[in-house]
């Protein structure tokens, strides 16, 4: 054994030194640089001369290294973004412009139908802001046929389909009412005249009402008249020249005048007819010469009842004779533009006119501001109080153009124990057998 006082030779500490060499370069030879620990990375770096890698250390708190790293990368500045120079298109450009394809037929009609519903959408509204859904004097109910909008549009497209309603037909409707069929009909399909009468004269008054207001709209200032309403007795009437349509709520009218009704329709040039009576009271019992071309059913505002239109055409050939005594000779004449003539020497015969629409004919023709007037400076002196001379004669003057026989509505309906008024008129006809005594 050898003391470790011993002396050992230079030569044996060079083998020993040379032997632990191999070893150490064995040793790193058969471990993988992966296994290194980070001081012998951290001293074979420094030996080498080479800066150590980027590293993304996770941030703790307390470390300076982090704090250090983090406030080199904010002294860093970005790298500025090269902006490419778009070249100037030439005047042969390789892009192909889309094409414009046209409307379909149908497409287009739909679009067309969509801005007249809206129209009549907005004249609907404003005759419930002014007069409501029913208007005043309505406690008779479903009497006055105040029907829905979409019930009478579906009125309106039936005698566009089937009865050549257009633009140049000429619509009447027997018991207006607030006039609202008149005002649907003049936006579609926009007919050349819409005329209503009414006998109930505070309905009427409430009519011109809503006249008036429509006629404000902004819409309608660059459009020509083409509505008017007026009170009286539709069997005052000799004909309903020169109508080509005529409609009429008539569940509520007494036989008397259906009957009567039925003698000047026959006498009439109208073709087209629209009641609310079945074929077997039209036909049959009141005897009108038409016959039935189809039905819908319709809706009442206000009531909610439902109640079923039904549609007419005059027959082929002439079944009465025409006797007219009571109006006088009136000749079809061209029509004259307003623009172009005074108003107040338009003639009376501008067209065939029966003398009961005479006078509403004469202020369509004189536009919309002469609409306007007449109605302003009806109400104004009619119906108001403390009006000078002036105003009176000019009243007086307005009075004539408005001629109607007014009448009772008692008159109509016949009362227990007592004669109707209208039965001796009736008896004529043959239609009712009054007992005597």
């Amino acid at each position: 054994m050898i003391s470790p006082r011993t002396k050992v030779s230079s030569s044996a500490t060079l083998f020993d030194d040379s032997k632990a060499l191999k070893m150490d370069k064995s040793v790193s030879k058969s471990t993988p640089p992966r296994a290194l620990t980070q001081r012998k990375q951290e001293s074979l770096r420094k030996a080498s001369g080479k800066k150590k890698p980027f590293e993304k250390a996770v941030p703790q708190l307390g470390n300076k290294s982090c704090r250090k790293r983090r406030t080199s990368l904010s002294d860093q500045k970005p790298e500025k973004k090269v902006k490419t120079k778009r070249n100037p298109p030439t005047s042969k450009s390789s892009i192909v412009p889309g094409k414009a394809n046209p409307l379909s037929a149908q497409r287009s009609e739909n679009v067309a139908k969509s801005f007249v519903e809206l129209d009549v959408v907005e004249v609907y509204k404003t005759i419930r802001k002014h007069t409501g859904a029913l208007g005043g004097n309505a406690a008779g109910g479903a009497i006055y046929g105040e029907i829905t909008r979409n019930s009478f549009q579906r009125v309106v497209d039936y005698l566009k389909l089937n009865c050549n309603f257009s633009e140049s037909s000429l619509f009447l409707d027997v018991g207006s009412g607030l006039g609202k069929p008149n005002f649907h009909v003049s936006i579609d399909p926009g007919v050349e005249i819409s005329f209503g009468i009414e006998l109930e004269e505070i309905r009427w008054h409430l009519s011109l009402h809503n006249l008036k207001s429509v006629l404000l709209l902004e819409k309608n200032r660059s459009k020509r008249a083409c509505t008017m309403f007026s009170v009286g007795d539709i069997t005052n009437a000799a004909t309903l020249n020169p109508f080509s349509h005529v409609y009429s709520f008539d569940v509520g009218f007494p036989p008397d005048v259906m009957d009567k009704y039925a003698t000047i329709y026959n006498l009439s040039d109208a073709p087209f007819l629209v009641s609310f009576h079945g074929p077997r009271k039209i036909i049959d019992l009141y005897k009108f010469a038409v016959e039935s071309m189809g039905q819908i059913v319709t809706a009442m505002a206000g009531s909610s009842e439902v109640h079923t239109c039904y549609f007419y055409k005059r027959h082929s050939q002439e079944v009465c004779t025409r006797v007219n005594t009571r109006r006088s000779s009136i000749h079809a004449e061209e029509r004259i533009d307003p623009a172009d003539e005074d108003p107040d020497k338009i003639p009376n015969t501008l067209l065939s006119v029966d003398p009961i629409f005479q006078s509403g004919f004469e202020i369509i023709n004189r536009g919309r501001d002469g609409v306007l007037a007449w109605i302003e400076s009806f109400f104004g002196q009619q119906l108001c109080t403390g009006r000078t001379r002036r105003q009176k004669a000019s009243s007086a003057r307005l009075a004539k153009e408005v001629k109607y026989e007014q009448r009772q509505l008692q008159s109509y309906y016949r009362v227990v124990g007592n004669k109707r008024a209208f039965d001796d008129i009736a008896e004529g006809y043959g239609t009712y057998n009054v007992k005597k005594g």
